[in-house]
């Protein structure tokens, strides 16, 4: 394989710019097309790992990665805090922190920081203060 870089490279000295060219932009074609190539074969891969573990791949993705689709786009996040009083309010704990929760930590004393509205909180309990 070396030995055919080896030549092709020679070749490629020997071009034009004009033809030098060309053959760049080709080769940053086939780049391009052999990564997306390689991005499938690595989904096919990683499902067909999920499957023979008998996990769900999709909900691989969106449980840990927030990527809500198969194209690998990241959709909506889970949510991961919630409102004690109002379950409709919720937050992914990505961005600013919401105005409500910022509101109930400074309303209630029990409340002292984010941790303590995330919704799988069976082991924790509010803070004590």
């Amino acid at each position: 394989m070396a030995g055919n870089i080896d030549n092709i490279k020679e070749s490629i000295d020997k071009l034009s710019l004009k033809d030098m060219k060309e053959v760049y932009s080709h080769l940053q074609y086939s780049i391009e097309k052999r990564r997306k190539q390689e991005k499938v074969n690595a989904i096919k891969t990683m499902r067909k790992m999920a499957e023979e573990t008998g996990l769900d791949f999709d909900d691989l993705m969106r449980e840990h990665f927030g990527i809500d689709n198969n194209d690998g786009r990241k959709g909506k996040l889970p949510d991961k805090y919630i409102h004690p009083d109002d379950p409709e309010k919720t937050w992914s704990g990505r961005g600013r922190m919401p105005a409500w929760m910022t509101d109930y930590i400074e309303r209630h004393d029990s409340y002292n920081d984010k941790e303590d509205f995330l919704i799988h909180q069976e082991e924790k309990e509010p803070s004590a203060q």
